[in-house]
């Protein structure tokens, strides 16, 4: 139960979904929802006034903004810091987080991510590609990554939502596109196999 909440999103029409979903869930007139983006607001002198009025009355505050208006959010977070255990900064789909965000510590966004203490990174598929081989490169700010990611609190894998029922197993198909003469024999197998697995799924289908 924190009473700021601020929400990153790698694209505006997540954001605004964010923004939108929130707003469904908590039924108060006291709450205060601003979505800061290209579509939104980044009038940052108007946004000023309106959260400090927010906090002067006391009211719940939910922000939903873009990974790309973290310059506006590195602004208004200090209005909404004076108490540190108020305030939490949520970033969805984490995986989508650019390099320097991570490893630069004169990033915007690098320098939203460690101004405050409590950040939740969200993520269903959480493998932040950009940031692969970082530490083996020794690249500068490398250790960065540790630092900002902490440790994992929940994790759902797919072999687990398999096992429970959720997802279907499935099996993995890697095209090979080169023929020749020494594998025709292997791509008449493959391709065989491929129209049994086909054919069994169209019966499928037809049963249900």
């Amino acid at each position: 139960n924190y009473k700021y909440c601020v929400v990153l999103s790698p694209t505006r029409e997540l954001a605004r979904q964010t923004l939108e979903d929130r707003a469904k869930r908590i039924y108060s007139d006291s709450t205060y929802f601003k979505l800061v983006d290209s579509e939104g607001s980044r009038d940052i002198t108007t946004l000023r006034v309106e959260i400090s009025e927010a906090v002067t009355n006391n009211r719940q505050i939910v922000i939903s903004s873009t990974f790309r208006s973290c310059d506006v959010v590195l602004e208004l977070l200090p209005i909404m810091s004076g108490n540190i255990d108020d305030l939490l900064l949520i970033v969805d789909e984490f995986h989508d987080i650019p390099k320097p965000a991570v490893v630069n510590s004169g990033n915007i966004m690098n320098r939203v991510l460690i101004s405050t203490q409590r950040v939740l990174y969200v993520s269903a598929t959480p493998r932040c590609y950009a940031m692969e081989n970082v530490d083996a490169e020794g690249e500068s700010g490398s250790g960065m990554s540790e630092y900002l990611f902490g440790d994992k609190i929940y994790e759902f894998s797919f072999k687990r939502a398999v096992e429970l029922g959720y997802i279907c197993d499935y099996q993995l198909w890697l095209p090979s596109v080169w023929h020749t003469q020494d594998n025709e024999n292997q791509l008449k197998s493959l391709s065989s196999e491929l129209l049994s697995d086909v054919s069994g799924f169209e019966k499928i289908e037809r049963d249900r």
